[in-house]
């Protein structure tokens, strides 16, 4: 996997102080993994214990490599697919 470096100051392009972008960012990861781990908990509901157990051994045939939710998240953000407000009285005002 490539690794490329993503300059901070990428982040305040979108929002008035960078660090903003990286909580914006984290907020959505978050939100990413939540997703997930719904999915896969949803999943488990329906599969019996004796299916589960048989179904463990071929997990590694079965994997599914997905994209880390941090970049997921970072990419979105960096891309304007996000929207968010701060909560505050101003940001609901206009």
């Amino acid at each position: 996997m490539k690794i490329k470096a993503i300059p901070f100051s990428e982040f305040s392009k979108t929002t008035q102080d960078s660090y903003e972008g990286v909580v914006i960012s984290s907020h959505r990861a978050h939100q990413i993994v939540d997703d997930r781990f719904q999915v896969l908990k949803e999943t488990e509901k329906h599969v019996d214990e004796a299916e589960y157990l048989s179904d463990e051994i071929h997990l590694n045939e079965d994997y599914i490599e997905q994209t880390k939710p941090l970049v997921s998240a970072m990419t979105e953000f960096l891309n304007e697919e996000l929207e968010w407000s701060d909560g505050s009285k101003n940001s609901e005002e206009e």
